[in-house]
C-alpha cells in the first residue's frame, strides 16, 4: 500500500510538472523547469548547460542556474561535472561532488554534496549539453531523481535545439 501511494504521488508530481511546462518556451521554459525540479527535490539547484560545438578547451553557457537565467556568460567546461556527463553520454552521479571537482567554485559556494546529471541529446543523437541537479543533501531516492532528469531532458533538449534553430534563422 505504501509503495502504491508513493507511486501515485510521484505520477501526480510528474503530471503537474508536465502541465506547468507544456506551453512554456525560451527563458520561461528554463526558469519554470528549474523552479519545478527544485521544488520537487527539496530545493535542489538545477543547471542547464549548453555546450558550444567544436571549442577547445570545451566551452558552453548556462541557460539556467538555480532559478536565474544568467547573462550570456561563457563557461569553461574543463574539469566540470557537465563535461564529464557530456563525454560519458549517459547519466552520472557523484555522492561527494566537491571531492570529484575540487576546482569548481560554484559547487563549493553552494555547498554541493550530491550531483546527478544527464546529457541533452539533439534530434540527430549528438550531445548538446547537460541537465544537472545538485544539493547540499544526499538525494533520498536517486532512482526517482534520475527518472525526473530523464523525462525532462527530452523536453529540455527539444527547447535547446529549437532555440539554436531560431538563432540560426535570425543570424
Amino acid at each position: 500500500r505504501r509503495a502504491e501511494a508513493l507511486s501515485k504521488k510521484r505520477d501526480h508530481l510528474i503530471q503537474h510538472m508536465l502541465r506547468g511546462l507544456g506551453a512554456k518556451i525560451g527563458k520561461d521554459f528554463f526558469k519554470t523547469l528549474a523552479a519545478e525540479l527544485s521544488t520537487a527535490l527539496n530545493n535542489a539547484t538545477v543547471q542547464v548547460i549548453e555546450m558550444e560545438p567544436d571549442t577547445n578547451p570545451p566551452r558552453g553557457r548556462a541557460l539556467i542556474n538555480g532559478h536565474k537565467v544568467p547573462q550570456e556568460t561563457e563557461l569553461l567546461l574543463q574539469d566540470t561535472a557537465a563535461l564529464t556527463i557530456i563525454k560519458a553520454n549517459g547519466p552520472q552521479r557523484w555522492h561527494d561532488v566537491q571531492a570529484a571537482f575540487p576546482k569548481n567554485e560554484l559547487l563549493r559556494r553552494m555547498n554541493a554534496r550530491d550531483l546527478m546529471g544527464v546529457p541533452l541529446l539533439a534530434s540527430d543523437g549528438s550531445v548538446m549539453g547537460a541537465l544537472i541537479i545538485f544539493s547540499s543533501q544526499q538525494f533520498e531516492d536517486a532512482g526517482f531523481v534520475l527518472q525526473l532528469l530523464q523525462i525532462f531532458s527530452l523536453r529540455t533538449a527539444n527547447e535547446m535545439e529549437r532555440l539554436r534553430h531560431e538563432r540560426t534563422l535570425l543570424a
